[in-house]
């Protein structure tokens, strides 16, 4: 029976130099694979020296020993498994080292490549030269990221955040009390990496916000075709990753930016994450300014919300001891007055008389969107669905049973005071 190892000795060796990046004629490779393959299994023999000897050839093999030892990570044999898991690390970089530098030689683009994560970024991201520029900066400074992120593991999402953090605190004088900036190829790359796991962000969602509505990376997708790669990748992080405060510092840059298709990224936010009043009435009335027509029905699901927003004043009006009167503004108000805008219509026909038209790449102002009382509220939407709703009643403090005639009303026990209410003269 083979043993288990009693006393393991791992040979740290410069596998990172012998990651043997020139192209290697086939047969070689075939040859040295295949020697790998013999010594995984010599790792399990029962003598200690040629394991011992088996680990330091494997250890020079480099990338060749890859295949070979990965899969003896799933071993039945203790020894065998616990040896290659240990040799591993050191193969997968050498490996991921030659493949790297086979595709930043491939000038031409005649060969093909297997590298981490690079199919799913073509494919949600795309292939173009702007693309490709942002792929190529990951796999030359973050290769080891991409590997764990494709790996699935827990490692991917904090190693970006420990990333992110040295930049942040770089830019906001963290060392030395020097501002800095930062890479916005790499940041974009960095965000297509935290939408392709679930795992929960260990910085603050706000530094995130501030980065995405910083100019190395706004100035990129300012500049960026519709469709193009860094407009893609920001709605994408915004749908997979978008938090509140995220979404707070990133409201109205959409807006300046431009960015209409932005619209269906917001709804399905709206649809599907839970914010409070103030940022959902926010990204209301962001999608008012930019929304067309084709939005409205994604508008019209909010009519039936009544979360109140705020209380608003309306001048001119009369009011009691010269103030104006107040109304009050809900979320189904503010839906109700984007709705009618992104038809085309002129919501101060349908009781919004402070409604201000935005500007170019400008939202809704929704501060006093709202109605004086519930009547006016009921008519604005009539008029709007054509269907009649009752104003609703507000409801009266229950009364409690009078005595019946003839019967004394039931003393009720008297409430103890708290001892510290109760005052003692001197």
């Amino acid at each position: 029976m083979k043993r288990l190892l009693f006393s393991f000795t791992f040979i740290a060796t410069a596998l990172s130099a012998q990651a043997q990046t020139s192209p290697t004629p086939d047969k070689e490779a075939t040859e040295k694979e295949a020697r790998a393959t013999e010594l995984v299994r010599q790792l399990g023999d029962i003598s200690y020296r040629k394991r011992e000897a088996a680990s330091t050839e494997l250890a020079t093999l480099g990338r060749f020993a890859y295949k070979a030892v990965k899969a003896g990570t799933k071993d039945p044999d203790a020894e065998v498994w616990l040896r290659c898991s240990s040799l591993l690390p050191e193969a997968r970089k050498a490996e991921l080292t030659f493949r790297i530098d086979r595709y930043l030689n491939d000038k031409d683009g005649k060969l093909s490549h297997d590298l981490p994560m690079m199919k799913k970024f073509q494919e949600a991201v795309g292939n173009d030269a702007a693309s490709k520029a942002i792929y190529i900066e990951l796999v030359k400074n973050h290769s080891m990221i991409l590997d764990e992120i494709e790996q699935k593991t827990k490692e991917g999402q904090r190693m970006i955040d420990a990333r992110l953090g040295e930049l942040y605190a770089d830019i906001y004088g963290g060392r030395g009390g020097r501002g800095g900036t930062y890479n916005g190829q790499e940041m974009a790359g960095l965000l297509f990496l935290s939408t392709q796991n679930d795992e929960k962000f260990t910085l603050q969602p706000y530094m995130y916000g501030q980065f995405l509505s910083m100019n190395p990376l706004i100035q990129l997708v300012r500049d960026d075709k519709p469709g193009g790669p860094y407009r893609k990748i920001l709605l994408s992080f915004i749908e997979v990753r978008g938090e509140e405060q995220i979404l707070n510092n990133m409201m109205y840059q959409f807006a300046n930016l431009g960015m209409k298709e932005a619209v269906p990224t917001l709804l399905k936010c709206l649809e599907t994450k839970t914010f409070n009043q103030y940022t959902k009435a926010q990204i209301l009335g962001v999608i008012g300014g930019m929304g067309g027509k084709e939005h409205v029905d994604g508008m019209k699901k909010h009519l039936t919300d009544d979360t109140f927003v705020q209380n608003f004043f309306a001048p001119g009006k009369p009011g009691v001891g010269g103030q104006p009167p107040m109304g009050n503004v809900l979320i189904k108000d503010i839906a109700l007055a984007c709705a009618i805008h992104m038809e085309g219509k002129d919501p101060k026909d349908y009781g919004f008389p402070t409604f201000q038209k935005p500007a170019a790449n400008q939202g809704i102002q929704y501060y006093n969107l709202g109605f004086m009382s519930d009547e006016e509220r009921s008519k604005a939407f009539e008029k709007y669905t054509g269907k009649k709703e009752e104003p609703k009643k507000k409801e009266e403090p229950k009364k409690e049973d009078p005595a019946k005639p003839g019967e004394k009303p039931v003393p009720q026990p008297a409430i103890p005071l708290p001892i510290d209410n109760i005052k003692i003269r001197n």
